[in-house]
This record gives structure tokens, C-alpha cells and sequence, in this order.
């Protein structure tokens, strides 16, 4: 009779011992409950959020994030407390969370995101973007200065949150930066808010530069529509409603920083490029397009198009820009504020500090190709220079 009961016992308490290894072995996330935890949009040079809050037993715990890297595969844990983990590198990273308990783990299933290179991209060769002032620009007005090559588009790698969003606050804050006074570059800019998780969902504000005679160079003329409508906006002052021409919804911003002014002598007047910046609005509870505080048109409204826009389908947008009509190599404009965002930063978003370069000659060309003297390219503060 002892020797059976010793044999039970033991069999018994190998029973425990297989029971607590399995659990061990197969602890998953459902024994858990595990904290929200919303993954940022990340580019390059970011700090990595790491810990995750978790309960387990009804106590509460600070979970450890696990990071894979793309370049390598290379596999970290990061605590609370650590030393941060910056991105250094663009691709899709893998990861998540976990919690030894009693000498049980917990993990969430892995997860991906991606880190962008920068929070900006262009595709040209020819197109650039840096942060700086305009020469044209009015004292410490500063932004992202884009020269974009025709048919080349700038697009934002990261979305723009929309959720708490009034109908005055602007989206994005910019203005037209002409290389010269008084000469056009281009003739058309548009600005593409896209719905972050259906590309299919978009609204466009465009701006024309006015076609009219000299008192009127210092108007653009705006229209907006969304996926399936015709480019339209509202001339308030002849109560008339364009459709795919060159007027609409009239905002005194110019192309060629400079105007008309009637005193004290009639005649053209110079102006700071960002003089009436063009800020792009959206009113989210009537659907309706701005520019500046300038009603452009209602997306739902019958009175303006057939086909009634029913929304963004989430909170977040993209943002894309494009120019038309060009008239030199480059369309060129300056972004001087981004919902969300900093653009103060020259250290964030310049692309590195360029060369300074000092040139001797004794005369103002270089060299003499075809009986033509080849000029020394004139240097502008705050442009590119050839070289």
C-alpha cells in the first residue's frame, strides 16, 4: 500500500511539474491584458516609443518592446529607461511587446510599421527642398523652400491629423516664390489632401495666377473638388459659380510678388511673397473648401456640383503638391507651416549645410565657347548655385 501511494505521489507531481511547463511554453497574450498602444508614423532621425502598459493577475506591469531591424534582421529588446533607439535607417521594422511574469512570458503578435526617409519626398533630379528664408519674404518668415521640376510632384510621408480640425485653422500655410520680381515661373499650383486609408478619397484646391491685364497680377483664383467633381469655386464679388476655367473663389496673393496699387500714383508695386498667405481650410462639418478664409465651394452642396462629395472616410490625410504651366525649370514656393508639425527646425529638415565657395576671376565670364562668352552664374541669397 506505500509503495502505491509513493507511486502516485510521484506520478502526481511529475503531472504538476508537465502542467506548469506547458504553460509556461504556450503563455500567449489572451492570459494578458494588454494596454493600448497606437504606433507613431515615423521618419528617419525619430525616437522610438518602446514600453506598453499589461496586466497580468490583476497586477499592473511595463511591458519591453522587441524591434527588428530591416537593413540587418537584427533583433533588440528596449525597456523603459533605456537609451532611446533612433531611427537611422528607412524600411519596415517588426515588432512587439512582452512581459516575463512568475517566470512566465507574455508577447503580443508582431506587428510592422514603416519609417520613412524624410517627411517630405520629390522625384526630379532638378527639384529640391530645404529649409530657409525667400529674399522676396518678409523678416524671419521662414519654411520648407521647394523648387519643383515639372512634372514632378512633392508628397508628404507622413498624415496629417484632421480630427480636431476647425473651419479657420489652416492645414498648411504657404506662398509663391517667384526667382525674380515680376516674372511668372508658373502658372498653376494644386494641393491634394488624400484619405490615408483609401488613396481613392481626395479633394484638390487649385490656384491659378490671374490672366488678366496688369492691375489684377497680384490675384490668384482658387477652385476645389473632390474624387468624381469638376474643379469649381465661388467669385463672391460676381456671385457667379466657375466650373473648370481660369477664375474662382478670388484671394489677393501673387505669383510675381508685386501688385497694383491705386495711391498714392497708380502703377505696380512691389510686395513680400508672403504677403496674404495661401492657406488651405477645410470646414469638416459642411464639407466645405477655403483658402484663407475665402469660401471656395461647398463638396456636398448641389448648388456648386452635381455629384456630392461625401467625405474623408478617417481623421488622417496626405499631402501632395504639383504646379502646372510652367514658365522656367522650376515651380517655386515656400511651406511655411504644416498642421502637426514643426518646420522651425533647420536641423530636422535641412538636407546638410552646403559648401561655402569663393570664386577669384578677373572677369565676369569664365570662358568663351562659339564666339560667346560664357557668364559666371549670378549667386541669389537663399537659391541654389549652379556649379
Amino acid at each position: 500500500m506505500k509503495k502505491k501511494l509513493l507511486l502516485f505521489m510521484i506520478l502526481a507531481t511529475m503531472t504538476a511539474l508537465s502542467v506548469g511547463l506547458f504553460s509556461a511554453a504556450t503563455a500567449d497574450d489572451v492570459q494578458a491584458e494588454w494596454g493600448n498602444y497606437e504606433i507613431a508614423d515615423y521618419t528617419v532621425g525619430d525616437e522610438f516609443s518602446a514600453g506598453r502598459d499589461v496586466k497580468v493577475g490583476g497586477t499592473d506591469y511595463r511591458a519591453v518592446a522587441v524591434l527588428t531591424f530591416p537593413d540587418t534582421g537584427r533583433t533588440i529588446s528596449i525597456a523603459d529607461g533605456s537609451d532611446p533607439v533612433v531611427f537611422t535607417v528607412a524600411g519596415k521594422y517588426v515588432y512587439s511587446h512582452k512581459v516575463t511574469v512568475g517566470g512566465v512570458t507574455y508577447r503580443t503578435a508582431e506587428e510592422s510599421f514603416i519609417v520613412a526617409d524624410k517627411l517630405w519626398k520629390i522625384g526630379h533630379k532638378d527639384s529640391s527642398v530645404s529649409y530657409g528664408h525667400d529674399p522676396l519674404a518678409s523678416d524671419g518668415k521662414n519654411g520648407l523652400l521647394v523648387r519643383l521640376a515639372e512634372g514632378d510632384e512633392l508628397k508628404f510621408t507622413k498624415p496629417i491629423d484632421i480630427s480636431g480640425i476647425s473651419p479657420s485653422q489652416p492645414i498648411l500655410s504657404a506662398f509663391i516664390t517667384p526667382d525674380q520680381r515680376g516674372i511668372l515661373d508658373f502658372d498653376i499650383i494644386n494641393f491634394k489632401l488624400t484619405d490615408a486609408t483609401d488613396p481613392s478619397v481626395y479633394i484638390v484646391y487649385q490656384g491659378i495666377r490671374s490672366y488678366s491685364s496688369v492691375r489684377w497680377q497680384g490675384t490668384s483664383y482658387w477652385k476645389a473638388a473632390g474624387q468624381g467633381q469638376p474643379l469649381t469655386g465661388y467669385e463672391s464679388g460676381k456671385n457667379v459659380v466657375h466650373v473648370n476655367n481660369q477664375w474662382g473663389a478670388s484671394l489677393m496673393h501673387s505669383f510675381v510678388a508685386q501688385r497694383y496699387a491705386y495711391s498714392p500714383v497708380p502703377g505696380v508695386v512691389p510686395v513680400n511673397s508672403d504677403e496674404r498667405e495661401i492657406e488651405i481650410q477645410f470646414d469638416k462639418a459642411d464639407l466645405a473648401a477655403k483658402v484663407a478664409g475665402v469660401f471656395i465651394s461647398d463638396l456636398d452642396d448641389p448648388a456648386y456640383y452635381e455629384e456630392q462629395w461625401s467625405g474623408f472616410k478617417s481623421d488622417k490625410v496626405f499631402l501632395s503638391i504639383t504646379a502646372d504651366g510652367y514658365n522656367a525649370m522650376t515651380a517655386n514656393f515656400c511651406i511655411s507651416s504644416l498642421l502637426g508639425y514643426d518646420l522651425t527646425s533647420e536641423n530636422v529638415y535641412r538636407d546638410g549645410d552646403g559648401p561655402e565657395i569663393k570664386v577669384e576671376v578677373k572677369d565676369e565670364f569664365i570662358s568663351v565657347e562659339n564666339n560667346k562668352k560664357k557668364l559666371i552664374p549670378k549667386a541669389v541669397s537663399g537659391r541654389t548655385y549652379p556649379v
